[in-house]
């Protein structure tokens, strides 16, 4: 969540393979994943106009994914995975699930985690470093808009809880909107609610890559909260196989 947050087998024998080494894979991204928690979000120099830039997700994913590329990867890899990324990104556009403008407009960012995905385990990149650089390039995308968001909120409340909960019902009215499904609750001192439909999960698993999705979307939940001072408390989520996300935003210890 984030405001402004694949083929087959001609036999049975083949495709049971596939499936087996597929679930290995997953099982693998999993095993070397961990939500980021305290991760430290001021050594990121938010650009000016990086706020800006989060309305033309194109543009901003080619300057964030060069900036990070650029630090991650050998110089000669990051043009062969921009270019296979341009090029995976005109295919799959004419597949974009029709939804509401806002929802539509956040997909967008996904449809282009994707491309950037593949293309760079294309270009001999392990998938795990492929996920991360993915979930990096969306932390500092979203970052000028957690930021300016939260401030704003200031004018609604000084407490964090209530700045919080009137974020995430403003997130759920602009961008997350059906298919989404959200629960509520009234708790003191916690942002409580429960997703139980998750249309990021359902298009990243449609289109093979069940694995990328707690790194492009989820993970960002976490950058959030460090953001609003709180922590994130969420031990199931419909990406991990449950049949809901669990979201609790509370104080710090």
């Amino acid at each position: 969540m984030q405001f402004v947050s694949g083929l087959g087998c001609e036999i049975c024998a083949e495709h049971s393979l596939h499936r087996s080494r597929a679930s290995q894979f997953v099982s693998g991204l999993q095993g070397n994943r961990r939500d980021p928690v305290n991760v430290p979000l001021g050594d990121i120099k938010m650009n000016p106009f990086g706020l800006f830039l989060f309305y033309f997700p194109r543009s901003a994913v080619r300057q964030v994914a060069h900036e990070v590329m650029a630090e991650k990867l050998p110089p000669d890899t990051v043009g062969h995975v921009w270019d296979g990324a341009k090029q995976l990104q005109r295919d799959l556009k004419r597949s974009r699930p029709k939804y509401a403008f806002g929802l539509n407009f956040f997909l967008r960012y996904m449809e282009w985690d994707i491309c950037l995905y593949r293309a760079a385990k294309a270009q001999e990149v392990p998938p795990l470093q492929a996920a991360e650089l993915v979930e990096e390039i969306n932390r500092r995308i979203f970052l000028p808009v957690n930021r300016v968001s939260y401030a704003v909120s200031r004018f609604r409340s000084s407490n964090t809880i209530t700045r919080a909960q009137w974020i995430v019902d403003l997130m759920f009215k602009v961008l997350f909107t059906a298919p989404f499904q959200r629960k509520t609750y009234r708790r003191e001192g916690v942002v409580a609610f429960d997703v139980t439909a998750c249309p990021l999960a359902t298009y990243f698993r449609d289109q093979g890559v069940p694995e990328l999705t707690r790194y492009a979307a989820c993970s960002q939940d976490h950058y959030m909260a460090q953001i609003w001072g709180l922590t994130l408390a969420r031990p199931k989520t419909i990406a991990d196989g449950h049949e809901l996300c669990d979201f609790r935003f509370q104080k710090r210890p």
